[in-house]
Protein backbone atom coordinates (compact mmCIF):
# COMPACT_ATOMS: atom_id res chain seq x y z
CA UNK A 1 0.00 0.00 0.00
CA UNK A 2 1.06 3.25 -0.47
CA UNK A 3 1.60 5.82 1.91
CA UNK A 4 -0.84 8.48 3.51
CA UNK A 5 -0.94 12.42 2.04
CA UNK A 6 2.05 13.88 3.88
CA UNK A 7 3.90 17.09 3.98
CA UNK A 8 5.74 17.71 1.05
CA UNK A 9 7.03 21.11 1.38
CA UNK A 10 8.62 19.81 5.00
CA UNK A 11 12.11 19.66 4.27
CA UNK A 12 13.90 19.81 7.68
CA UNK A 13 14.73 15.96 7.89
CA UNK A 14 15.81 13.48 5.38
CA UNK A 15 13.11 11.31 6.39
CA UNK A 16 11.10 13.53 4.65
CA UNK A 17 7.10 14.86 6.10
CA UNK A 18 5.07 14.01 7.87
CA UNK A 19 1.49 12.78 7.56
CA UNK A 20 -0.80 15.46 7.56
CA UNK A 21 -4.65 15.20 9.87
CA UNK A 22 -6.25 14.07 6.24
CA UNK A 23 -2.99 11.47 5.96
CA UNK A 24 -3.68 10.36 9.15
CA UNK A 25 -7.52 9.53 8.77
CA UNK A 26 -6.51 7.96 5.36
CA UNK A 27 -4.49 5.55 7.04
CA UNK A 28 -6.63 4.57 9.86
CA UNK A 29 -9.53 3.74 7.04
CA UNK A 30 -7.06 1.51 5.34
CA UNK A 31 -5.60 0.09 8.55
CA UNK A 32 -9.54 -0.64 9.60
CA UNK A 33 -10.05 -2.09 5.88
CA UNK A 34 -7.46 -5.01 6.51
CA UNK A 35 -7.55 -5.95 10.11
CA UNK A 36 -9.47 -8.70 9.40
CA UNK A 37 -6.26 -10.06 7.36
CA UNK A 38 -4.08 -12.76 9.13
CA UNK A 39 -0.47 -10.56 7.97
CA UNK A 40 2.66 -12.24 8.89
CA UNK A 41 4.45 -9.25 9.06
CA UNK A 42 4.26 -5.27 8.50
CA UNK A 43 7.40 -3.86 6.59
CA UNK A 44 7.42 0.14 6.27
CA UNK A 45 9.94 2.48 4.08
CA UNK A 46 12.40 4.52 6.60
CA UNK A 47 10.54 7.64 5.30
CA UNK A 48 8.73 9.55 7.84
CA UNK A 49 4.98 9.20 6.16
CA UNK A 50 5.58 5.48 5.53
CA UNK A 51 6.44 4.48 9.12
CA UNK A 52 3.61 6.39 10.68
CA UNK A 53 1.11 4.79 7.77
CA UNK A 54 2.69 1.57 9.00
CA UNK A 55 2.63 2.65 12.85
CA UNK A 56 -1.59 2.69 12.07
CA UNK A 57 -1.69 -0.36 10.24
CA UNK A 58 0.25 -2.34 12.86
CA UNK A 59 -1.97 -1.32 15.63
CA UNK A 60 -5.05 -3.40 14.05
CA UNK A 61 -2.64 -6.13 13.62
CA UNK A 62 -1.31 -7.13 17.22
CA UNK A 63 0.58 -10.43 15.95
CA UNK A 64 2.54 -8.68 13.12
CA UNK A 65 5.83 -8.15 13.08
CA UNK A 66 6.83 -4.32 12.25
CA UNK A 67 9.98 -3.95 10.66
CA UNK A 68 11.55 -1.34 8.11
CA UNK A 69 14.02 -1.24 5.49
CA UNK A 70 15.53 1.81 2.86
CA UNK A 71 15.16 -0.96 0.41
CA UNK A 72 11.71 0.61 -0.06
CA UNK A 73 12.05 4.05 -0.07
CA UNK A 74 11.13 5.92 -3.16
CA UNK A 75 12.68 5.64 -6.11
CA UNK A 76 12.68 7.23 -9.48
CA UNK A 77 13.91 4.28 -11.66
CA UNK A 78 13.63 5.67 -15.33
CA UNK A 79 14.82 8.59 -17.51
CA UNK A 80 12.06 11.34 -16.86
CA UNK A 81 10.34 13.06 -19.73
CA UNK A 82 12.09 16.18 -20.49
CA UNK A 83 8.51 18.92 -19.13
CA UNK A 84 8.86 16.39 -15.45
CA UNK A 85 12.68 16.78 -15.61
CA UNK A 86 12.51 20.44 -15.49
CA UNK A 87 10.79 20.12 -12.26
CA UNK A 88 12.33 17.51 -10.63
CA UNK A 89 16.13 17.93 -11.28
CA UNK A 90 17.81 14.29 -11.00
CA UNK A 91 21.19 12.91 -12.81
CA UNK A 92 21.33 9.41 -14.64
CA UNK A 93 23.61 8.20 -11.51
CA UNK A 94 20.62 8.54 -9.20
CA UNK A 95 18.06 6.79 -11.91
CA UNK A 96 20.41 4.30 -11.95
CA UNK A 97 20.97 3.64 -8.53
CA UNK A 98 17.30 4.31 -8.06
CA UNK A 99 16.70 1.59 -10.56
CA UNK A 100 18.92 -0.99 -9.35
CA UNK A 101 17.67 -0.54 -5.64
CA UNK A 102 14.05 -0.91 -7.19
CA UNK A 103 14.72 -4.69 -8.78
CA UNK A 104 16.42 -5.56 -5.83
CA UNK A 105 13.48 -5.15 -3.81
CA UNK A 106 11.23 -6.63 -6.94
CA UNK A 107 14.03 -9.95 -6.22
CA UNK A 108 13.61 -9.70 -2.44
CA UNK A 109 10.17 -9.26 -1.92
CA UNK A 110 8.84 -11.43 -4.34
CA UNK A 111 9.73 -15.28 -3.44
CA UNK A 112 7.98 -18.57 -2.64
CA UNK A 113 7.68 -19.41 1.21
CA UNK A 114 7.18 -22.87 2.64
CA UNK A 115 3.35 -21.98 3.53
CA UNK A 116 0.92 -19.21 2.43
CA UNK A 117 1.40 -16.55 4.20
CA UNK A 118 0.03 -12.47 4.09
CA UNK A 119 2.23 -9.39 4.35
CA UNK A 120 1.40 -6.11 4.39
CA UNK A 121 4.28 -3.75 2.89
CA UNK A 122 3.93 0.29 2.86
CA UNK A 123 6.29 2.44 0.34
CA UNK A 124 5.67 4.99 -1.96
CA UNK A 125 4.15 5.39 -4.91
CA UNK A 126 6.45 5.43 -7.92
CA UNK A 127 8.17 2.15 -6.25
CA UNK A 128 4.94 0.44 -6.58
CA UNK A 129 4.36 1.22 -9.82
CA UNK A 130 7.35 -0.18 -11.03
CA UNK A 131 6.84 -3.00 -9.03
CA UNK A 132 3.53 -3.30 -10.74
CA UNK A 133 5.23 -3.40 -14.49
CA UNK A 134 7.90 -5.30 -13.62
CA UNK A 135 5.19 -8.11 -12.40
CA UNK A 136 3.79 -7.64 -15.84
CA UNK A 137 6.47 -8.02 -17.73
CA UNK A 138 5.72 -4.48 -19.56
CA UNK A 139 8.41 -1.72 -20.02
CA UNK A 140 9.62 -0.10 -16.78
CA UNK A 141 9.07 3.24 -18.12
CA UNK A 142 5.42 2.93 -18.09
CA UNK A 143 4.85 2.95 -14.45
CA UNK A 144 4.35 6.96 -15.13
CA UNK A 145 1.10 6.52 -17.01
CA UNK A 146 -0.20 4.68 -13.59
CA UNK A 147 -2.35 6.62 -11.04
CA UNK A 148 -1.20 6.78 -7.18
CA UNK A 149 -3.50 7.38 -4.56
CA UNK A 150 -2.52 7.92 -0.99
CA UNK A 151 -3.50 4.72 1.03
CA UNK A 152 -4.27 2.91 -2.54
CA UNK A 153 -3.91 -1.08 -1.76
CA UNK A 154 -1.99 -3.13 -4.48
CA UNK A 155 -2.19 -6.37 -4.25
CA UNK A 156 0.19 -9.46 -5.57
CA UNK A 157 0.26 -12.77 -5.30
CA UNK A 158 3.75 -15.00 -6.06
CA UNK A 159 2.59 -18.92 -6.61
CA UNK A 160 5.50 -21.53 -6.86
CA UNK A 161 7.32 -22.10 -9.85
CA UNK A 162 5.73 -24.87 -11.70
CA UNK A 163 6.91 -28.82 -10.18
CA UNK A 164 6.43 -32.56 -10.70
CA UNK A 165 2.72 -34.03 -10.73
CA UNK A 166 1.81 -34.43 -7.54
CA UNK A 167 3.80 -31.71 -5.59
CA UNK A 168 1.63 -29.55 -4.01
CA UNK A 169 2.63 -25.57 -4.45
CA UNK A 170 1.97 -22.84 -1.72
CA UNK A 171 0.31 -19.40 -3.21
CA UNK A 172 1.59 -16.35 -0.51
CA UNK A 173 -1.16 -13.98 -0.45
CA UNK A 174 -0.60 -10.49 0.08
CA UNK A 175 -2.39 -7.29 0.45
CA UNK A 176 0.27 -4.88 -0.51
CA UNK A 177 3.08 -4.14 -3.40
CA UNK A 178 5.33 -6.12 -1.76
CA UNK A 179 6.56 -9.12 0.93
CA UNK A 180 10.54 -9.08 2.41
CA UNK A 181 11.57 -12.03 4.33
CA UNK A 182 14.51 -10.59 6.93
CA UNK A 183 14.93 -7.43 8.88
CA UNK A 184 17.05 -5.16 7.94
CA UNK A 185 18.15 -3.93 4.42
CA UNK A 186 18.18 -7.14 2.24
CA UNK A 187 20.43 -6.37 -0.07
CA UNK A 188 22.75 -9.41 0.21
CA UNK A 189 22.85 -11.93 -2.36
CA UNK A 190 20.31 -15.02 -1.33
CA UNK A 191 21.99 -18.07 -0.33
CA UNK A 192 21.74 -21.37 -1.28
CA UNK A 193 18.60 -23.07 0.90
CA UNK A 194 16.70 -19.53 0.67
CA UNK A 195 12.72 -19.44 -0.89
CA UNK A 196 13.38 -19.20 -4.58
CA UNK A 197 12.03 -16.60 -6.60
CA UNK A 198 7.66 -17.30 -7.78
CA UNK A 199 5.20 -16.44 -10.58
CA UNK A 200 4.16 -12.72 -9.75
CA UNK A 201 0.27 -12.35 -10.32
CA UNK A 202 -1.01 -9.11 -9.78
CA UNK A 203 -4.45 -9.11 -8.40
CA UNK A 204 -5.42 -5.66 -7.99
CA UNK A 205 -3.68 -1.89 -8.44
CA UNK A 206 -4.56 1.05 -6.27
CA UNK A 207 -7.83 -0.12 -4.93
CA UNK A 208 -9.53 2.50 -3.14
CA UNK A 209 -12.84 1.34 -2.83
CA UNK A 210 -12.33 1.53 1.37
CA UNK A 211 -11.88 5.34 0.94
CA UNK A 212 -14.74 7.65 0.82
CA UNK A 213 -14.49 9.35 -2.21
CA UNK A 214 -13.96 13.34 -0.64
CA UNK A 215 -10.72 11.99 1.09
CA UNK A 216 -8.78 10.38 -2.07
CA UNK A 217 -5.61 12.32 -2.85
CA UNK A 218 -2.71 12.10 -4.91
CA UNK A 219 -0.58 15.26 -4.81
CA UNK A 220 0.18 17.30 -1.54
CA UNK A 221 -3.29 18.67 -1.14
CA UNK A 222 -6.72 17.72 -1.21
CA UNK A 223 -7.23 17.60 -5.18
CA UNK A 224 -10.40 14.70 -5.75
CA UNK A 225 -10.77 14.39 -9.22
CA UNK A 226 -14.23 14.74 -11.12
CA UNK A 227 -15.58 11.93 -12.06
CA UNK A 228 -18.26 10.89 -14.93
CA UNK A 229 -21.34 11.48 -13.78
CA UNK A 230 -20.09 13.29 -10.75
CA UNK A 231 -20.89 16.85 -10.32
Amino acid sequence: MRHGQYDELDSSSRAGGALTPLGRRQAKKTAAALRRLEVAAIWSSTLLRAKETASFVAAKQPRARLKRTKLLCEVIPTKLPPHIKLRIPIDATHIRDDKTRADRAYDTLFRTTKRSRTEIVVCHGNLIRYLVCRALGIAPKLWMRLDSTHCGLTEFRVLSSPRKAGTPSHPRKAGTPSHPRKAGTPSHPRKAGTPSKGIVRVVRYNDVGHLPFAIRTEGGEKRPSRMIGQK
